[in-house]
């Protein structure tokens, strides 16, 4: 499970009551916001914490990931594009933490926390936190996380609430609710049993039986009088009591589940609700529970992907598994293999002496799902290291979860030994077959990147952790199967699903299918090439010089070399020369597509406060007016470029510079622009205890901008000039004489 920091701000209100997370992949110049891309990070089951308006305000679960979508808005908004939509589960708090209540010790961790590096929240939209934090978090105020949320240490039982749509409809009430709207429900079996925070699924019985949300308990049980929908017209009625509690609405699903999608589920056509139709309130066991969400996320990203493709995916998947040698093929061999591990964890778990040697028989034939260098190194590591391997298998073994289990091995297995989450994941997922290789099939890099490639679906970021990348890859199996049983293929289990996944990637096409056939699945393979398109490549300096008609065509090379150099320069001219559409250019091809750019202009009345931090009035959790602390566009795009690796370039590009008091607005910068390696403390660093510094990352570059018209380069200070290279700025004769001429 991950734990993300969302800094909400003025969405805060709507995405609470929508239930979800919201943001644009690009900035408005098109450039990618890796703060916004962070979504796509985001797996079901990971806890987000919510902060806005200085404080923190919820807690939520995520139960589904991202889709692409446009925000939830009504009316839609005309002006905003597609984006990741991640939908969650909030848990309001009863009153929220203000950032004053923070302890210290949160900021003093080295990475995984939400901090800037001047000690207020960084304007980041979803930030990564690690475990660590995230538990000092929680039990720094142990009394204030809401019951049911993920901080809360309490176990609780999941119930099924159905409404009857001939008394009271809930499909027609949800049109009506938000994300934290209450409804009392009646009771009228296990009362005794349900606390506050108890999850809830709603079902809607009757023709269009399904799930339609989930929901908390969130009041202790009470009597009342018995409501006009539930009355018969029998005697007596009006004096009659009967039992309830109170739900507030979590999440709406996207789409309902429907009774026929769980009929053919292996664990959910056990539901109560599936065999005893009548009654009104049921309950759900863990395996049921723990099924419903995973069908959740599942359906939730229905949504991603071509149907068109899936049509294809599928049709050929029933051209692979019809024939009766698929097992023979596909899946007796795995069985095999899997028996083999498992013969090797038994003798590993009783302590037996032969438990390598048996290991490494499983790694043998007729295995041929891991690549022999790299089981290799992980033999030759258990040979060496035995107790540390034992350690690492048992923890895997023990864990009932998968993301779990793989978390557990993955956290004992050096990266040294084995390196890329891909190989890692091969051979810890081939350990884990041995538990039930139909539920935990083994995991192929190339192979399930390349299917996500042929049905239209993202492939995941680089840089994953191990366990939310198998999580991924069984969510992508159980849609195989769940894509191949809407279009009349019934698959047994997940490794039905890895052995077609394999053979519509690498598979060659029968020699008994017809040619046509044949060719048309060669195409069907071939079109995985086809999305997502490369890059557009780069031009080169030259040819941006040339496009800019600057002379010599190698000006842009000298230019950044000279940034290379100081990291600053400053283009100065006379006007209608083009200075900051140059610097536009130059600063996007330098980002390219990594990297950011931002542009501000000075002007008489621009200060420090706007320029690297200052206060601004704000309301604070309570509804007080007060002032916080506030990052200008110098703290925004250093943050952003020390939170990116040192190849990716940031640009900031300030025009008009010398219509502002320069030394008034850099402040602490003159000794920064000249000290990169050094730190310092900032003007109002002073005026908290936090002892925080600053420092501008060497991946940051500043181009400024002079009009040689208002205020000639000499009359700029002597320091200014010296932390700056100056590049004059004129068009020629010969370049317009070109242009005009079209040459």
């Amino acid at each position: 499970m991950g734990y993300w920091w969302a800094n909400q701000g003025s969405t805060w209100k709507r995405e609470r009551e929508g239930g979800y997370l919201f943001a644009t992949p690009t900035n408005k110049a098109g450039n990618p916001v890796w703060h916004h891309t962070n979504l796509l990070k985001v797996r079901a089951g990971d806890t987000v914490i919510h902060y806005a308006n200085t404080g923190i305000w919820a807690l939520s679960r995520v139960f589904i990931p991202a889709t692409k979508a446009r925000r939830p808005s009504d009316p839609p908004s005309p002006n905003e594009g597609d984006g990741y939509l991640v939908r969650c589960e909030y848990f309001p708090l009863d009153r929220p933490i203000a950032f004053s209540e923070l302890p210290p010790e949160l900021k003093s961790f080295d990475e995984g926390h939400p901090f800037a590096s001047h000690g207020q929240i960084a304007e980041a939209y979803l930030t990564p936190l690690s475990d660590r934090f995230a538990e000092a978090l929680r039990t720094a105020f142990p009394e204030t996380w809401p019951a049911g949320s993920p901080f809360d240490p309490h176990p609780h039982t999941v119930w099924l609430f159905q409404a009857n749509p001939e008394r009271w409809s809930l499909v027609e009430h949800l049109d009506e609710m938000v994300g934290g709207s209450e409804e009392a429900w009646p009771v009228t079996a296990y009362r005794d049993e349900m606390i506050i925070g108890d999850p809830v699924i709603l079902w809607q019985a009757g023709e269009n039986a399904g799930a339609y949300a989930l929901a908390r308990i969130s009041s202790q049980s009470f009597e009342r009088a018995l409501p006009d929908y539930r009355r018969t017209g029998a005697p007596g009625e009006s004096e009659r009591l009967e039992w309830a509690v109170t739900l507030r609405l979590g999440l709406k699903l996207p789409s309902p589940i429907g009774k026929s999608e769980l009929l053919a589920h292996p664990i959910l056509k056990d539901l109560g609700v599936i065999k005893l139709a009548r009654r009104t309130n049921y309950l759900v066991t863990e395996d049921q529970w723990a099924a419903f969400c995973e069908l959740i996320a599942t359906a939730g990203t229905a949504s991603l992907g071509d149907p068109e493709r899936w049509d294809a995916f599928i049709r050929w998947a029933k051209r692979f598994y019809e024939p009766p040698n698929f097992d023979r093929d596909e899946r007796d061999y795995k069985l095999k293999v899997a028996e083999h591990v498992r013969t090797a964890a038994e003798a590993m778990l009783g302590d037996q002496p032969d438990w390598i040697a048996l290991l490494k028989r499983a790694f043998g034939a007729p295995n041929n799902v891991t690549h022999y260098l790299n089981h290799g190194k992980l033999l030759a590591w258990a040979q060496d290291n035995p107790q540390s391997m034992m350690s690492a298998w048992r923890a895997l073994l023990a864990e009932p979860d998968p993301r779990s289990a793989v978390a557990a091995f993955s956290a004992a297995f050096p990266d040294s030994i084995v390196r890329g989450p891909g190989s890692r994941l091969n051979l810890i997922s081939f350990l884990l077959m041995g538990k039930d290789p139909g539920s935990f099939p083994v995991y192929r890099n190339e192979a399930f990147r390349t299917a996500l490639d042929l049905v239209g679906l993202p492939r995941p970021p680089s840089g994953g952790r191990d366990e939310d990348l198998y999580a991924e890859f069984l969510q992508f199996l159980d849609r195989i199967v769940n894509e191949g049983r809407s279009r009349g293929l019934e698959l047994r289990d997940r490794l039905d699903a890895q052995g077609l996944l394999w053979c519509l990637v690498k598979a060659e096409p029968p020699e008994s299918w017809s040619p046509q056939e044949r060719g048309e699945f060669l195409d069907f393979q071939r079109r995985r090439a086809v999305p997502p398109p490369p890059p557009t490549a780069a031009k080169t300096l030259t040819e941006l010089a040339r496009e800019l008609l600057l002379q010599p065509d190698t000006a842009l090379d000298d230019i950044v070399e000279l940034l290379e150099s100081k990291r600053q320069v400053i283009f100065y001219g006379p006007p209608g020369t083009g200075k900051t559409y140059i610097a536009q250019k130059l600063a996007e091809h330098v980002a390219h597509e990594r990297g950011t750019v931002e542009i501000i202009q000075f002007h008489p009345s621009y200060a420090y406060e706007d320029f690297v931090e200052g206060y601004r009035p704000t309301v604070l959790p309570g509804g007080q007016p007060g002032f916080t602390l506030v990052a200008g566009p110098l703290m925004r795009i250093a943050e952003a470029a020390r939170n990116t690796p040192d190849d990716v370039r940031h640009v900031l590009i300030i025009d008009e510079l010398n219509r502002g008091n320069v030394a008034k607005v850099f402040g602490e910068l003159y000794f920064l622009l000249e000290y990169r390696n050094q730190e310092i403390r900032l003007q109002y660093s002073r005026t908290d205890e936090r002892n925080r510094t600053f420092s501008l990352p060497d991946n940051l570059w500043i181009i400024g901008t002079m009009n040689t018209a208002d205020r000639s380069i000499a009359l700029l200070d002597s320091a200014l000039r010296r932390r700056f290279y100056l590049f004059r700025s004129s068009r020629t004769k010969s370049r317009s004489k070109d242009f005009f001429a079209g040459g």
